[in-house]
């Protein structure tokens, strides 16, 4: 038997770039239904899918040598339709423990619900429910209620662009307060974001500072750029795990280049920006470090405990 856990214009300015345990997972036992060659990450792999109910799980493994009792297999391609996409040439099941190319003929799969982004940090599925799950151009915005409470939280996972701010105003507006034995707390956001556009970076911390919800990045996520600036407007602000964040100088492209050579309103609303929302003194160092970056792929980029150390956190 295996383990598989699924986690199945003009002159923009640009800024790219509760809780919560390793997801606990239920298990339930599902059939193989395929296995398939693909190419992945330029080497030759095995992938075994596997069904449970209306849900399709795909393990990919190395290639190993195959059962004699299995029947020998052609497995050269025939012309793809799209020459971009690996071939998939499917096998027949034969009577034995394993397959023709070695998938088990069945498998515990580990059902959880992990936060977009992470790395498969999150809950047991049976704790949560997705209530809405919404994809606009690169982003990916996720609304999530807790079966035991009224609590809700979002996942954010993608770039930050003029739809944004406004879609997640639209879903916070519609979120009931979370309330537990008479104690109101925090609703909750998840951040995962290379960035975007500077403007909306702003407007959605906006958003979070007014609307009292705590903003984290957990385990695998990174929050760059229009995302940092977001991020450290929440009142409540925390990090854990292996999570980033990154800030950089705003930016424009001339001529196919990055141009940081900003108006000095631009910069002094970003100090100002800063100065509201982490204090004066944390805020004159991140300032120098976000402007010190230039770049379009790099930045400052701090880990959980230097985010602690410098103020960008509030626990």
């Amino acid at each position: 038997m295996m383990i598989i856990t699924k986690n199945c214009k003009a002159a923009l300015i640009l800024l790219s770039f509760s809780v919560v345990l390793d997801a606990q997972a239920q298990s339930v036992e599902a059939d193989l239904i395929e296995e398939r060659i693909d190419l992945i990450d330029n080497q030759m792999q095995v992938v075994c899918t596997y069904a449970y109910g209306n849900e399709l799980f795909a393990l990919p493994q190395s290639i190993r040598q195959t059962s004699s009792r299995a029947p020998s297999v052609n497995i050269t391609p025939g012309a793809p339709s799209n020459p971009y996409e690996p071939f998939i040439p499917t096998v027949p099941l034969v009577e034995s423990n394993s397959s023709a190319l070695g998938c088990d003929y069945s498998a515990v799969i580990e059902l959880s619900h992990s936060i977009l982004g992470s790395n498969d940090v999150g809950w047991a599925r049976s704790e949560k429910t997705v209530i809405s799950d919404i994809a606009i151009n690169d982003l990916r915005v996720r609304k999530v209620r807790d079966n035991t409470n009224s609590c809700h939280h979002l996942e954010l996972d993608g770039r930050i662009d003029e739809d944004s701010a406004e879609a997640l105003r639209r879903i916070v507006q519609d979120m009931p307060s979370c309330t537990i034995n008479g104690v109101t707390y925090y609703q909750t956001i998840y951040m995962n974001s290379l960035g975007g556009l500077l403007k909306y970076g702003y407007e959605i911390g906006k958003l979070l500072r007014e609307s009292v919800i705590e903003a984290q990045v957990v385990d695998g996520q990174i929050c760059a750029s229009a995302c940092a600036l977001a991020f450290i407007a929440a009142q409540s602000r925390s990090m854990s795990g292996s999570a980033k964040l990154v800030f950089h100088a705003p930016y424009t492209i001339s001529n196919g280049s990055v141009d940081c050579r900003t108006s000095n309103d631009i910069s002094e609303n970003l100090l100002s920006y800063y100065e509201a929302m982490i204090g004066a003194d944390n805020a004159t160092l991140l300032f120098q470090r976000t402007m010190s970056y230039c770049s379009s792929s790099d930045g400052w980029t701090i880990n959980s405990d230097a985010a602690k150390l410098f103020g960008v956190v509030s626990r």
